[in-house]
């Protein structure tokens, strides 16, 4: 009823399937995403029926244009498999990294909002418009996030020159608005039905794997047909007496100040606070005469395409343009936008943006002043470990008695996968983050594209939204243990760089990825790790120090036992100075250093110590005897004893109380 509903919003009109169809497929997201494909016994029921119907509409769309094209409409021709009729193109925004982080803490939060945003923005809009010059819609977009954006093609001729026209175009237009910051790298491989089918001796991941390594080459001679083009554009240099951007740092006319991108995703920064919808258009007087918030200007051999995007509070009383499109943040009630004003028709769709929180603050020092303890900025970057693993092979304890692991490599599977966790990283998280009332005005997502994820904000928030996420995202993958997640946080200056705290949460993320824990004894586990305070730490022992430090906090407050944190410290200090003179004799194995570890000065100082603190302060003599079974323990099952984590522990209660 609802979907019926959401087609016919009113009674004088229902959807036009040309004229609304890229509305029509959203409604078909919204209402069919979590609904299986198939459920007959012989499958799995793992494919939603939207993306199963959209990867049968690509294919035909492609069929016919290149049937058409070749002139061979007749039985025998479309029904050969073994005939590449299909190109699968991919389109990769390249410099994410620099473009959004490279700015100096004056930029603050509002021009790294802004910066996300666009590089958000542009992989979509430059997605709709290459399937829309190729007369195609958009259920050819296979998957766009995270900066690239994967298209289902027809393989002739005419659509590779095309692609060749608009990737020059593109790089073009992006090299005199940002001085060859971002670039697009673009590649596209040849299918046949024999590939989609697994009947060609090589898988569609294996094809998807490939056309990635072509994107590596594109970086290697980036430019070069600019160059050849216009020497002077990219190698000259500019004269006149210039200044720097106070920013991002660029050659800017001296004491202009900001540069002119700085202002332009700044205001985008502030507007995306009270925005709640996108409108695009293909005329500048568009939405009643407001200056448009970002344009896109691409010349083509005979051809200009002109694109202008507003951030706006409320629908306009009216709109014109030959194809006008309302983009509803956050918001899946968008069928509800009329599809008709005046002249214009109008299309609508949901689309789900992370960074749309503001902090009351603008700058990283004022953010920084909102933490508890130490006046810090906290960093936090995770990703999904091991994706490319997960839809190159499947998920190991994903089985059924009628399937092999090639029968993953299809279509409908890799963007139900993809679209599925891109809900998860860009709608649902920043949703929950906002909706908690210690979160919401402390910290805020910057950045989430595909499994990518990077947050800011006050430091001492930042940890418990970590195990927050990795809690959701267990439950979200119904536990399976084929996914997990990898991170690393930092705490930083509100004055010290942001592009390098955002290389130093990406060290921590990396030494995550990197750690290995041994549970219960026989269990190695590679990843699914957390860096805090430089130690990589397993989940679930990070869980337990949580755990830990909640309870100890709560002792703590008390100031008659505040003595107790100082003795804890003195306790692991010991502890880590014998490891460090027992591994200095360099005559003694990892398994010997260990057992002498457990025999050494520390252990009765932690007897002694803590006891006599305990007979002082009997009121928490129970908290004691637990935390000393905490630091003689394992902890939540791994090899690792509680004093290797209590350093943790004590500067994690330090910082919170200084």
């Amino acid at each position: 009823q609802g979907f019926v509903e959401a087609i016919r919003p009113n009674k004088e009109f229902g959807l036009d399937i040309v004229d609304h169809f890229p509305t029509l497929l959203e409604i078909c997201r919204s209402w069919q995403w979590c609904l299986p494909a198939s459920t007959r016994k012989e499958e799995m029921p793992d494919v939603s029926l939207y993306d199963h119907q959209k990867a049968t509409a690509a294919l035909s769309a492609c069929m016919y244009f290149y049937h058409a094209k070749m002139d061979t409409l007749l039985d025998e021709s479309v029904e050969d498999r073994s005939v590449p009729k299909f190109l699968l193109f991919c389109g990769d925004v390249s410099g994410i990294q620099n473009f959004i982080y490279q700015i100096s803490s004056k930029g603050a939060y509002k021009t790294l909002k802004g910066r996300s945003f666009y590089i958000q923005l542009l992989a979509d809009i430059l997605a709709r418009e290459f399937v829309d010059i190729c007369d195609l819609t958009p259920a050819n977009i296979l998957y766009a996030s995270g900066g690239k954006f994967y298209l289902l093609l027809p393989n002739h001729e005419d659509v590779e020159t095309i692609l060749n026209q608009l990737n020059d175009a593109v790089n073009t237009w992006l090299f005199s608005e940002f001085n060859g910051d971002i670039f697009v790298r673009m590649g596209f491989m040849p299918l046949s039905g024999d590939d989609l089918t697994r009947q060609s001796g090589r898988t569609l991941y294996q094809i998807w794997d490939e056309l990635t390594r072509q994107l590596v080459y594109q970086d290697r001679k980036r430019h070069a047909g600019l160059a050849d083009k216009d020497y002077d554009l990219v190698f000259g240099v500019k004269g006149g007496d210039t200044g720097t951007c106070m920013v991002c740092h660029k050659a800017v006319p001296k004491d202009l100040g900001p540069c002119t991108t700085c202002k332009r995703m700044e205001d985008a920064g502030r507007n995306l606070a009270n925005a709640r919808f996108i409108l695009l258009a293909d005329s500048d007087t568009a939405a009643n005469g407001n200056r448009a918030t970002f344009d896109i200007q691409l010349q083509l051999p005979g051809k200009k395409i002109s694109r202008y995007i507003w951030l706006l509070k409320e629908l306009p009383s009216s709109v014109s343009g030959s194809s006008v499109h309302f983009w509803s943040l956050n918001d899946p009630a968008f069928y509800a936008i009329p599809q008709e004003k005046d002249s214009a028709i109008v299309n609508s769709l949901a689309y789900p943006v992370a960074s749309t929180h503001a902090f009351y603050d603008s700058t990283f020092d004022e953010i920084a002043n909102m933490s508890r303890g130490v006046k810090q900025l906290g960093i936090l970057r995770m990703d999904v470990d091991d994706l490319g693993k997960i839809f190159s092979e499947g998920l190991a304890n994903y089985q059924h008695e009628t399937e092999r692991s090639q029968r993953f490599h299809s279509l409908g599977r890799i963007t139900t996968l993809s679209w599925q966790l891109n809900l998860f990283f860009s709608g649902l998280l920043p949703g929950t983050i906002r909706s908690n009332p210690d979160w919401v005005d402390r910290a805020t997502v910057v950045y989430a594209g595909g499994d990518d994820l990077f947050l800011l904000g006050a430091w001492d928030v930042l940890p418990k939204i970590a195990l927050y996420i990795h809690e959701r995202f267990s439950q979200f993958t119904c536990k399976n243990r084929s996914f997990s997640l990898s991170g690393g946080m930092v705490m930083t200056g509100g004055k010290f760089p942001i592009y390098k705290s955002a290389e130093m949460a990406g060290e921590a993320e990396h030494k995550a990825k990197h750690h290995e824990t041994l549970l219960d004894g026989q269990r190695t586990i590679r990843k699914s790790s957390f860096t805090f305070l430089d130690t990589p730490l397993h989940w679930l022992e990070f869980e337990e120090v949580a755990y830990q430090f909640e309870a100890l906090m709560v002792i703590l407050q008390e100031p008659a036992n505040k003595p107790l944190l100082r003795r804890l410290i003195d306790i692991s200090s010991s502890w880590q100075e014998s490891k460090y003179r027992l591994q200095q004799t360099g005559s003694m194995s990892m398994d010997a250093i260990e057992k002498q570890l457990a025999a050494e000065r520390w252990r009765w100082q932690m007897v002694y110590s803590l006891a006599r603190f305990g007979e002082r302060n009997r009121g928490i003599k129970d908290d004691i005897k637990s935390m000393q079974k905490f630091i003689l323990g394992n902890v939540a099952g791994s090899k690792k004893s509680g004093i290797e984590l209590l350093g943790v522990l004590g500067r994690w209660c330090e910082f919170t109380l200084r």
